[in-house]
């Protein structure tokens, strides 16, 4: 034997309450209760019998699934014990065969077995031809849903002669992968994450409200494997900042912020090969991060955005009056963050008033009002949130003036040549700008003044 420190101890058995959540039961030096149940404030007992060894269970995953990494599995751990099974289930292959009732039999961008990508006027597709496919049979006949048969792809027309070309997910870059990824980013939270969700859409959604809340938990009830693994984990990494504010979290172990950041960030680059309207609202979410300003994530978004055509007026298209208004506060929100992105890093815009034709926002346009606010503590007003994202929109659009005139390589050529007229001529540019901006502040919603704090609610105002 050799001395006592050098010694081997024998482990000593898991507690009642430690065996049962599965967790590994660690023990402080002379404290009779584990750290856990210390933690929970729970009696730290030793009364059940241990349960009979049984062979460990194989997860029956697709054989293209990707197992989780190191860090996946750790950040699991990290939660609380052994990483659990994932329920699997079947994943729609085409929205519109659902059986009953459904928002997406007839979407445009979330489709979970193709992506479209819109038919530019100078591109292959010959305007022409595509606004006369109801008239002609000859070329490219339309089937009665509007699409015509383009071999492995489609084209569908949503309005005169603004068309896309639905083009298959299969063969698209890991596609094989994604149900994998959503697994793993469901390990990740350690099934915390329907409470997750409720706390997104409690604190988060209402002031940048670039989802649509029943379509997000229409698909969140049938499987997470719906979800673009990026988006999925951009909502829990967002909810996350938020985690003390739910009762049911705030007493548990938070999970690992960081694998779920690699884990988004990595799949983010796969999807952008078929880009969908949830590819945009991941992006936007993981920008959103303290520190995940990126102006070439931005910039990326922006060709994205305009590949779904999130520039055009949609307002007129076949497609479900919900996505209309989805469309419209994400294409603001792209707005935003590219006008600011480029203020704060810069650079030039990417969007110009030449190639947007958004309409600006209307109370139609966001499906939740004030009858859907939570009344849970700590949550944010619904209302509060339309107004604020809406004035937050036209702030932009003055910014983006500011941009155009001042901080162009034109702009400040001009302001170099004319340097020698003093600031008078930086003056007579910058005055309609200020009393634009000035006016802009004057007419603010009275529920935006910073002194407007609702009781037991939080205020983005600030």
């Amino acid at each position: 034997t050799g001395p006592p420190s050098l010694q081997k101890t024998k482990p000593r058995r898991p507690c009642d309450a430690c065996r049962k959540r599965k967790s590994r039961c660690e023990f402080s030096d002379n404290d009779p209760a584990c750290v856990l149940c210390r933690f929970h404030r729970q009696v730290c007992s030793f009364d059940e019998n241990p349960l009979p060894r049984q062979k460990r269970r194989k997860l029956s995953t697709p054989l293209s699934a990707p197992l989780p990494s190191t860090e996946d599995a750790s950040g699991a751990q990290a939660v609380g014990g052994s990483p659990e099974p994932v329920e699997e289930r079947e994943v729609p292959a085409d929205y519109a065969t659902l059986k009953g009732p459904s928002l997406l039999k007839r979407t445009l961008g979330l489709q979970n077995h193709r992506h479209s990508r819109f038919v530019g006027g100078s591109s292959e597709f010959e305007g022409a031809l595509v606004g006369q496919l109801s008239t002609r049979g000859d070329e490219l006949p339309l089937s009665p849903d509007g699409t015509a048969s383009l071999h492995a792809a489609s084209l569908r027309r949503v309005s005169g002669a603004a068309a896309f070309v639905l083009l298959p997910d299969t063969g698209t870059l890991r596609r094989g992968d994604e149900a994998g990824d959503a697994d793993a980013v469901e390990r990740l939270v350690g099934g915390h994450g329907p409470a997750l969700v409720r706390l997104y859409f409690r604190i988060v959604h209402p002031s940048f409200p670039i989802l649509h809340k029943r379509v997000f938990l229409e698909k969140y009830a049938r499987s997470h494997r719906e979800f673009a693994p990026p988006l999925l984990a951009a909502v829990y990494i967002l909810a996350l900042n938020w985690w003390a504010y739910s009762a049911a979290l705030a007493a548990r172990p938070k999970p690992d912020v960081r694998a779920l950041e690699r884990v988004a960030l990595r799949t983010m680059g796969y999807v952008v090969a078929r880009p969908k309207l949830s590819t945009i609202q991941a992006g936007l979410l993981l920008l959103q991060r303290p520190e995940g300003d990126e102006w070439a994530l931005t910039t990326k978004l922006v060709g994205l955005g305009q590949d779904l055509g999130l520039h055009l007026d949609c307002s007129r298209w076949r497609i479900p009056a919900w996505e209309k208004g989805l469309r419209k506060r994400l294409a603001w929100a792209l707005f935003m963050q590219d006008k600011w992105g480029a203020l704060v890093h810069g650079r030039p815009s990417h969007i110009t008033p030449a190639d947007w034709l958004v309409k600006p926002v209307a109370a139609s346009d966001f499906p939740e009002s004030a009858a859907d606010e939570d009344d849970e503590e700590g949550s944010a007003e619904v209302e509060k949130g339309r107004v604020l994202f809406s004035e937050m929109i036209r702030l932009t659009e003055i910014l983006a003036v500011v941009l155009s005139e001042f901080y162009t390589l034109r702009a400040e050529e001009e302001w170099r040549a004319r340097a020698r007229e003093g600031g008078r001529w930086v003056l007579e540019r910058a005055k309609p700008i200020q009393l634009r901006l000035r006016d802009w502040y004057a007419a603010l919603p009275e529920c935006l003044k910073m002194e407007k704090v609702a009781v037991r609610k939080l205020s983005s105002a600030g």
